[in-house]
């Protein structure tokens, strides 16, 4: 029993570093508390698949919205080149009063969230998050996340489709 714990006290702040940090997740709750509330105010109900987007797209990427975004736009394009990447689970707290319903591609007057996974740069990552409006307007949030997962800075873009 005793060489059980020791092997357990040795290996154990391995085992914590090994851990990989879900950068997507992160950047979901902070969009969820800071932005979504400020910008979404009235709205009640949206759809989510629950999944990140499998592909890793250049187009995600807007315009610039970061005053250093010409550069970091430029390598997460270079970076994403349109590679299948697998989906990851993501999950919105309950904690927040809106109604999660799946995704409906007919007829649906719901705002619908997107989310990609994240696009790792040398130093911070990237996670973009997408909110597809009724009129085929896309507001695309760029969230910048450290090595550690502390929120850096987020900026917002948007498009019509």
């Amino acid at each position: 029993m005793r060489y059980v714990i020791h092997i357990i006290i040795i290996f154990w702040p391995i085992c914590l570093k090994a851990q990989t940090i879900n950068y997507e997740q992160i950047a979901l709750n902070h969009f969820m508390e800071k932005i979504f509330d400020l910008k979404y105010k009235k709205v009640k109900a949206i759809e989510f698949s629950g999944f990140t987007e499998k592909v890793l797209t250049k187009a995600r990427y807007g315009n610039d919205c970061f005053d250093d975004s010409s550069r970091i736009r430029m390598s997460l394009i270079r970076n994403a080149e349109d590679k299948i990447v697998p989906m990851k689970k993501i999950e919105i707290s309950s904690n927040y009063n809106i109604n999660i319903k799946g995704i409906n591609m007919r007829n649906s007057k719901r705002f619908k969230l997107r989310i990609t996974c994240v696009n790792h740069l040398v130093n911070n990552s990237y996670v973009g998050i997408e909110m597809l409006k009724l009129n085929s307007h896309i507001d695309t949030f760029l969230i910048e996340i450290d090595k550690k997962g502390n929120i850096l800075r987020w900026c917002e873009t948007g498009a019509v489709f």
